[in-house]
């Protein structure tokens, strides 16, 4: 039913502008950025273990690509507000400054060291499967720089009191 209804090109396959268009209909009409649209592609193929098919979604694969794109539509309420409020220069992404000062603000205003901040900038920028590096952290990458940083922060909490057992 799916299937018939947006291949348009009839291949048996969704193309990225179809699978957008069925995105966009499950989102009840907001259109999915292209990187939107290449982390569903991304992240199903390797849940549908094809990680080959390149542009194109499988009929088999179409449940698991709204799961993906559901998933992703509920962590957007967290993640819009931390953009909007870090990104000062409304470019989409989170420059080093940007970060610095979001982490600096996970850790209880205790800014962090540059390198730190480069290892999270380093470690977040195109991490995603489908997302190319942008030189900043943008809004598909925030979750997982926020969480590679709590992650940091807490281990070093738990070496530098060991008789402490953080558990994440």
């Amino acid at each position: 039913a799916l299937m018939d209804k947006y291949d348009a090109s009839r291949t048996g396959n969704l193309s990225k502008e179809e699978l957008t268009d069925l995105l966009q209909d499950a989102a009840k009409g907001r259109r999915p950025t292209e990187e939107e649209v290449n982390f569903v592609l991304w992240t199903t193929h390797p849940k549908t273990q094809d990680p080959n098919r390149g542009d194109r979604i499988t009929k088999g694969e179409i449940a698991t690509a709204l799961d993906v794109w559901r998933t992703w539509e509920k962590t957007l309420p967290e993640v819009e507000p931390v953009m909007a409020r870090y990104d000062v220069n409304h470019s989409g992404k989170l420059e080093l400054d940007q970060l610095k000062a979001l982490l600096t603000d996970l850790n209880e205003g205790q800014p962090p060291e540059d390198a730190e901040v480069e290892w999270v900038m380093k470690a977040a920028d195109g991490a995603v499967d489908g997302v190319a590096p942008t030189g900043g952290v943008n809004i598909t990458e925030l979750k997982g720089a926020v969480s590679l940083w709590m992650t940091h922060v807490d281990e070093e909490a738990a070496a530098a009191n060991p008789s402490k057992c953080v558990v994440s």
